[in-house]
């Protein structure tokens, strides 16, 4: 009787341990847990999209903050909601010192890329897995809208609906220590051109959109600093999913003086067929200082050119 006793309550405790871990898995993927939506701001019928990063017991991240981080390893939880009247896919993407990495979303293999699709009022989590560079001060999560859709026609409302790119930034400790200078220079500098932060041209003041260009073409990447500081940039390319050198760098720092705006000459990349091409522009890079903390969790897109062959 002693025997069949201790094989009970064995049996038992083997059940209840394995009830605890199947519950904890069930938290990291309850939608229920992360909770990023504004009162009278998001939710139903308001036409917007909200998300959020999190640890996977719910905490939502600091603005800057990565938060937890073993041995170069980060397990985070995206929570995302859209609350559009229309279908879209969605693609994520991850940068560490603006560089894009591997990451595993989902419970799906690692890829540099991971695309989603969301219907009206859907609200999902995702699960976040990824090593990190030993070095990293920085990494930034990037959602864009529709990455492979092509505008063919020169519609300014759809052009600019699809120029924002969902963004997180987040510091680690090792940013103070992450130090650039300026390595693109302007070929020209004048006042405000067109009011964007950032633009894309076929001629040095040009302040016409540049829907569409020929592969290899130059064209003209006007940067506005409508701040009352100096600012420093960390300026990164993609074709759709996959980030493109320019200029022969993935990453290139630039400083742009208050109110001023800085025009660079740049190469468009080769292609083989029809593809997006975006900048982003990240200003104050490694930089969590109050005096940037209006700026330093953003990111600005430029209106994407579709090139072709």
């Amino acid at each position: 009787m002693r025997h069949r006793t201790i094989l009970f309550i064995t049996i038992f405790i083997v059940l209840l341990v394995t009830l605890i871990l199947f519950l904890r898995q069930e938290k990291v993927s309850s939608d229920k847990d992360y909770n990023d939506e504004m009162m009278d701001v998001t939710g139903p019928g308001t036409d917007t999209v909200s998300y959020g990063m999190y640890e996977p017991e719910g905490k939502l991240l600091d603005t800057l903050d990565i938060g937890f981080i073993k041995n170069n390893q980060i397990n985070k939880v995206l929570s995302f909601s859209h609350y559009i009247d229309a279908d879209r896919k969605y693609t994520l993407l991850l940068l560490a010192n603006f560089k894009q990495i591997e990451f595993s979303a989902d419970n799906h293999m690692p890829a540099k890329s991971y695309t989603f699709e969301m219907t009206k009022d859907q609200v999902i989590t995702l699960q976040i897995k990824a090593t990190l560079p030993k070095d990293v001060a920085e990494i930034a999560f990037i959602i864009v809208p529709e990455a492979k859709y092509h505008l063919k026609d020169n519609d300014i409302e759809i052009a600019t609906g699809l120029q924002e790119n969902y963004i997180m930034r987040y510091i680690t400790k090792k940013a103070s220590s992450n130090k650039f200078g300026s390595e693109l220079h302007p070929t020209y500098k004048t006042d405000e051109l067109t009011g964007e932060e950032i633009f894309m041209a076929s001629g040095k003041m040009s302040n016409k959109v540049l829907y569409t260009s020929k592969s290899q073409m130059p064209v003209y990447l006007q940067l506005y600093n409508n701040g009352k500081e100096k600012m420093n940039y960390a300026l990164v390319a993609f074709s759709e999913n996959n980030q493109q050198k320019f200029n022969g760098k993935h990453v290139m720092y630039v400083s742009v003086e208050n109110e001023k705006t800085n025009v660079y000459k740049i190469k468009l990349p080769k292609v083989k067929k029809e593809n997006n091409f975006q900048i982003i522009a990240f200003p104050a890079p490694f930089d969590n200082s109050t005096k940037f903390e209006e700026v330093n969790f953003r990111g600005y897109s430029s209106i994407r050119t579709l090139i072709q062959p």
